[in-house]
């Protein structure tokens, strides 16, 4: 029964990013309508409504998302094994294969914000998965060390995914403007800290020889991958309201990221597992309409690249006894993109 549920919830997914553009739509429409009742009789001199934004003690909402992009790996360049007891190395072309893991799922998310201090604000994001079909997994070989360009093999897999993303962070506003009796700007320094677990099981192998023109097909489980991001940024954030319309950008920069991942190839009896380093971006947005004293309408978004190198290690199954065969440079990439609305309450 899970499974039919994830399946309809599937074919909601391609009108996700229109129900959510047509909240966009009315969202920035609403700004220029006449406040209700309710929000006239809040709106009263520059120096109350600002004491009224002030005493608001945090919010929370939750909401449909859609997160798309991938996760790919690629290796290649200097490896080393061992041989007779010795170590030896050396140096391919990079990169030698890469695979790219889909990212094409509808999320659900809830957040928590809280004041302090006034001006400080403190966040908790956390969204998972709800459809498990994010596409097909590309498998990618430059085998030919005389034709490093040249792509020798190309396979495609059904994958099934399962993941969650946590992101943490902390603001200070700084600085804080109110120009008129409708318009206001403040601007923030923050840390954050995001976290991603994701998982993908491949199936269903088709891969081509394109050398000889081949085709292999493999039936059933054949590959599994695991993905870990623990992504600590420096961040800095602005925000514009308008009447009952708030915007907010925001830019985060992570110097020093970890990017875990295994990989499990079921047809080779091979593990390979890596503990990555390297840097990010994530960018930011959302936007808010004041429904009412303590109701509001959410809508945000976000864009994060990383990219991780380091060396890998591969464990072979030998009779049942997993060897650590060798070890070749490991990069891990991600490009990704969400974007979600939902309701929210003040408080």
């Amino acid at each position: 029964m899970a499974n039919g549920r994830l399946r309809n919830l599937s074919g909601l997914a391609p009108i996700i990013p229109g129900i959510i553009f047509s909240l966009m739509v009315l969202l920035l429409a609403a700004a220029w309508l006449p406040p209700p009742a309710r929000a006239q009789a809040l709106q009263v001199s520059g120096s109350e409504k600002k004491e009224i934004i002030a005493n608001d003690y945090g919010r929370v909402w939750v909401g449909l998302g859609y997160l798309t992009g991938d996760v790919t790996y690629q290796i290649g360049g200097k490896f080393r094994a061992t041989s007779d007891g010795q170590i030896v190395g050396g140096k391919q072309n990079f990169p030698l294969s890469e695979l790219k893991w889909p990212l094409d799922a509808l999320m659900w998310t809830v957040v928590g914000e809280l004041r302090f201090f006034r001006k400080g604000e403190v966040r908790v994001a956390f969204s998972k998965n709800l459809t498990a079909r994010p596409g097909k997994l590309a498998d990618t070989d430059w085998e030919d060390p005389t034709a490093p360009a040249v792509k020798t093999t190309f396979g495609t897999s059904d994958t099934a995914f399962s993941g969650y993303i946590l992101d943490l962070g902390v603001r200070y506003w700084l600085l804080e403007k109110r120009v008129n009796q409708d318009f206001a700007w403040a601007l923030a320094p923050g840390l954050g800290l995001l976290y991603q677990e994701f998982s993908w099981d491949g199936s269903n192998l088709v891969q081509a020889d394109l050398v000889t023109g081949d085709v292999i097909t493999q039936a059933g489980p054949t590959i599994a991958y695991k993905f870990n991001l623990l992504m600590p940024m420096l961040e800095i954030a602005g925000r514009l309201t308008y009447k009952r319309l708030s915007f907010l950008v925001s830019y985060g920069f992570s110097p020093k990221l970890i990017a875990k991942d295994k990989d499990f190839h079921l047809l080779r009896y091979r593990c390979t597992q890596t503990k990555a380093y390297g840097y990010g971006f994530k960018l930011g947005w959302e936007g808010r309409y004041e429904l009412s004293r303590h109701w509001f309408l959410h809508l945000s978004g976000d864009w994060l690249w990383i990219r991780a190198n380091d060396m890998d290690r591969n464990w072979q199954n030998l009779g049942n006894v997993f060897i650590n065969a060798w070890s070749i440079e490991h990069r891990i990439t991600s490009t990704q993109f969400s974007i979600r609305g939902g309701v929210g309450f003040k408080f």
